[in-house]
């Protein structure tokens, strides 16, 4: 019990120490203070930073802005990236445009399952409205036919052209 009370004690006047030391250095050091920016961009400019003391020199913002311009921060600096060739365009063809909307309409749509039974069922995700339907040969979906449903994938088939969904 008596060597309780002396390391409570001990303890009592180190945390009393402790708590002295702070308040010491709280109010009676010297806590050094970084100089104080000027007010406007006059005055930094008027000023002389050729002391060593001085850490930054301000600079008016147009300064920064012209070293900025024409810069991109996602290019990599290492890399000279010249202008790309301008483009020809030719007039675009039926068959491009067909096979452009069937490209789309494979885009668009998802196969997510496949019923193989006596009434054998694709189970299509419309990505562009969100719905799932279940479909049988001969039906159709945005505009696609369903010709044929075989084991891990279909066959759509949009304006004479194939289009295969795979799971």
């Amino acid at each position: 019990m008596e060597t309780l009370k002396m390391i409570n004690r001990m303890l009592f006047f180190l945390s009393a120490l402790l708590l002295g030391y702070i308040l010491f250095a709280l109010f009676f050091s010297k806590t050094r203070t970084p100089p104080s920016l000027p007010l406007s961009a006059e005055t930094a400019l008027s000023e002389d930073f050729s002391d060593e003391k001085s850490l930054t020199k301000l600079n008016p913002f147009s300064f920064y802005q012209e070293k900025m311009k024409g810069s991109s921060i996602f290019d990599d600096p290492w890399l000279q990236r010249s202008s790309p060739p301008p483009v020809k365009t030719e007039p675009v063809k039926e068959s491009q445009i067909i096979a452009d909307k069937s490209l789309e309409i494979s885009k668009q749509l998802k196969l997510v399952g496949i019923i193989l039974d006596s009434n054998p069922k694709a189970i299509i995700e419309d990505l562009k409205s969100k719905e799932t339907r279940f479909i049988s040969p001969g039906e159709s979906i945005q505009e696609a036919v369903l010709e044929k449903i075989e084991k891990g994938k279909i066959i759509l088939r949009y304006n004479n052209k194939i289009i295969e969904l795979g799971l």
